[in-house]
């Protein structure tokens, strides 16, 4: 059995494992259930310059941005978002806006990495979206607006 997950649920990238049981009279004991990986393919595709402004950082910035549609989703990925190394996927369905735990930069030898979450809305090619910044299990910042312009 395979749960139905939304797309919202899924994070582009990530390999997920699942088992399958085979039940069929003609299979084999031995070789009856067996792990899998199965992993989302997205091609994306450079839609330009964005702009993203911060209130979390109280600054406003050019982003690469790339887009690719999964049936009703979009998602666009923002290169090197906060820090480099760091592109942030922002899932959108409808006008909702889900940006799903990642990382987003680097704090210190200590801590680590931060990650982003949040959720927000899609209207005239704006994403305005609430997003608070983590250290997992250590610390949280309060939630920030933060503005993405799609080009």
């Amino acid at each position: 059995v395979i749960t139905l997950v939304t797309p919202t649920g899924l994070s582009p990238g990530v390999s997920y494992e699942f088992n399958l049981s085979l039940s069929d009279a003609n299979v084999s004991e031995l070789y009856g259930t067996t792990t899998y990986k199965a992993s989302l393919k997205v091609d994306f595709v450079s839609i330009g310059k964005g702009t993203f402004n911060s209130k979390f950082f109280d600054d406003v910035w050019q982003v690469d941005l790339f887009e690719a549609t999964l049936g009703s989703v979009k998602l666009y990925k923002a290169m090197g978002l906060y820090e480099a190394g760091y592109d942030i996927i922002f899932i959108v369905e409808g006008d909702n806006v889900t940006v799903n735990d990642q990382p987003a930069w680097y704090y210190d030898d200590e801590y680590g990495e931060v990650y982003v979450s949040g959720t927000g809305t899609l209207a005239n090619g704006i994403l305005n979206l609430t997003l608070t910044h983590f250290i997992p299990e250590v610390y949280s910042w309060d939630p920030e607006s933060e503005v993405l312009t799609i080009p």
